[in-house]
């Protein structure tokens, strides 16, 4: 009796070991950080940033799309179950501002005439902030900046849209940490400051 549960324990520790070896099926699911675990490096001007809004304070905005998970039944079919920034609708053609000083890096033109635009996001911007941040604005009607232009903080970039794939008007509103896409919602905004040019 006690050779059988030798050989049981025996043989359950070499399954441990064995399965202890092979790479955990999670780590391989999971290509996107979880938001609230990813820090965010201060910009090198600033210990302590406070960003603006995107979208200008004095229009009216709400939050029409949360960034990650999202019912594919939610979105009528389009795009990606896992949302990769925020989107918010604000009043028509809503002023859109950079949240930060920074570098355009992209400009992607509205489409219209010659011009075809991003092809989801429509009129689109990227801008470099620094110390490896960066922010996305996407569905832009119209744009008022070119790449590799300063911008300031607040400065009026362009209006909120309905280019590229959507079917309604709103700002799509990204913003990467070191290459990573992360919620925007995790940023110390400024709701009411911001130039309006």
């Amino acid at each position: 009796m006690r050779t059988v549960i030798v050989s049981i324990l025996i043989g359950i520790m070499i399954a441990v070991a064995a399965m202890s070896l092979q790479p955990r099926e999670e780590s391989i699911l999971i290509t996107r950080p979880d938001p609230v675990y990813v820090d965010i490096v201060p910009l090198p001007h600033d210990p302590d940033p406070v960003f603006v809004w995107p979208i200008n304070g004095e229009d009216y905005v709400e939050l029409s799309s949360p960034f990650g998970e999202r019912d594919p039944n939610d979105i009528g079919g389009w795009g990606d179950d896992y949302h990769d920034g925020i989107d918010l609708y604000g009043t028509w053609h809503a002023r859109v501002l950079a949240i930060a000083d920074g570098i355009i890096l992209e400009h992607w033109l509205p489409p219209g005439g010659a011009f075809n635009g991003h092809s989801v996001l429509g009129g689109a911007i990227w801008i470099d902030h620094g110390a490896g941040l960066v922010s996305v604005y996407g569905h832009l009607s119209e744009t008022y900046i070119h790449e590799g232009e300063h911008v300031v903080s607040g400065q009026l970039l362009g209006r909120q849209g309905m280019t590229g794939r959507t079917d309604s008007e709103h700002l799509h509103f990204e913003v990467w940490q070191d290459g990573v896409k992360i919620n925007p919602l995790v940023l110390k905004y400024d709701f009411v400051s911001g130039r309006t040019q």
